[in-house]
């Protein structure tokens, strides 16, 4: 039995995947990638809540050939075959998926390569007088020209130098901290004499950086480092609440990843943004993400008790989960194309049956104008994809999956695997 709720760990472009199945690698972006786990090479693509995996199968003999066999049984001369997968409307919204999208941007910091307006202004003023008194044949103007221009140079000197020496003392201190282990008077390298836009720019990026290895690295302490930066690098406030808002955000983002938060990751993250002393109206969108992973875990956690299911059951039978609202989905073609050289087929979801789910220690059965059927005891192998809203089951007897949508595919694909394991010989 292989449970695949995805945990995955990123290095660069490349996602290192672990299950019960095994060890898998994945690359590519957000939306189209191709992996391999134990279970082959695989194709995995969609954006927006709907994605789309596949493993390919190759066919030694026609691929020697030249030619390869669809699934529907025709075959193609063309060595090329893409699997294009639209969204037809049919999967239930996953909540989880809406929740794990949703990111605050960063927020802008002053760039260090920003010229001031009075040296624009001079250097533009320079330039015009310049070509004036050159066509007006006008000397006693190249005197206030050179003199501008000279101006000009040495306010655009002035600044180059400040800007190096604030970047300069903006990666020591962070480098310092980071080694040290900790935030001090000492690790603060700023030069009293900078002037004032150049101390804003340091600490805003101070704070933004420094906050971030407060959050993220282990050994230093989070609370009183954010505090010696308010105390000894002054910066607007709804800045710095803003810049620590979207370090926090990023790091929930990381943490939902693979759309489950653990008690002990819960325990984490809340302790970390009450150190944040972030006004409650700027993280209620951050409360309400925790609090609906936090409860789709104690939903997955929920020992198995009997239920009424609001039908007769066979004789000695139990049922031990109702989902109300559930799809049975089929996969079909859309569409077929061929464009230079390579064979596309548009593929998406249609639906078979609607109604109630009812999970028993024998069977999965969906209630619609009549019912299905599945036997659990040949259920061999579960795979929910939360961003899609879809849970896939491979049975012993039947060659094509059976897919199945609900609001919360990870709270399916749980129960299943715990009835499996308790309650179905």
């Amino acid at each position: 039995m292989a449970f695949y709720i995805r945990k995955a760990f990123k290095v660069g472009s490349l996602r290192l995947n672990l299950s019960k199945s095994g060890l898998g690698l994945s690359a590519g972006v957000t939306g189209a990638r191709v992996g391999i786990n134990s279970r082959g090479t695989y194709v995995h693509g969609g954006r927006h809540g709907l994605y789309y995996r596949k493993y390919m199968k190759v066919d030694k003999k026609s691929t020697a050939q030249g030619s390869k066999i669809n699934r529907e049984g025709g075959t193609s001369n063309y060595s090329n075959s893409v699997a294009l997968f639209h969204d037809t409307g049919v999967t239930f919204p996953s909540q989880s998926a809406e929740l794990r999208k949703i990111s605050r941007k960063e927020p802008a910091l002053p760039s260090s390569t920003l010229v001031d307006t009075p040296f624009k202004i001079a250097s533009g003023g320079t330039f015009f007088l310049f070509i004036f008194s050159f066509v007006q044949d006008m000397e006693w103007l190249f005197i206030p020209t050179i003199i501008l221009g000279m101006a000009s140079l040495g306010w655009m000197g002035w600044n180059n130098y400040w800007k190096k020496k604030s970047e300069l003392a903006l990666k020591k201190s962070t480098e310092l901290t980071e080694i040290q282990k900790k935030l001090s008077k000492e690790t603060i390298l700023l030069d009293k004499k900078t002037p004032y836009r150049w101390r804003i720019w340091f600490a805003q990026h101070l704070h933004a950086l420094i906050g971030e290895l407060a959050m993220r690295a282990d050994g230093i302490d989070t609370l009183s480092t954010l505090r010696i930066l308010d105390d000894e690098v002054p910066a607007d406030k709804e800045v710095v609440e803003r810049i620590r808002l979207s370090t926090f955000g990023n790091l929930l983002d990381e943490m939902l990843e693979d759309h489950l938060l653990s008690e002990k990751e819960e325990e984490a993250i809340k302790q970390l943004l009450n150190q944040l002393t972030i006004p409650d109206n700027m993280i209620a969108l951050e409360l309400e993400r925790l609090d609906h992973f936090s409860r789709v875990r104690k939903e997955i956690e929920r020992p198995l008790a009997e239920t009424d299911p609001g039908i007769p059951l066979v004789r000695g039978e139990s049922a031990y989960e109702v989902f109300d609202h559930s799809r049975l989905l089929n996969e079909r073609v859309l569409n077929r194309f061929q464009r230079d050289k390579v064979h596309y087929r548009e593929l998406g979801y249609e639906v078979i049956s609607e109604g109630k789910l009812i999970i028993t220690d024998r069977r999965l059965l969906i209630l619609d104008r009549g019912s299905r059927e599945y036997r659990l005891n040949r259920l061999v192998d579960i795979t929910a994809d939360p961003e899609a809203g879809i849970v896939e089951l491979n049975f012993s007897d039947r060659k094509s999956p059976v897919l199945i949508t609900v609001k919360e595919p990870l709270v399916l694909a749980a129960r299943l695997e715990k009835i499996l394991e308790e309650k179905v010989e």
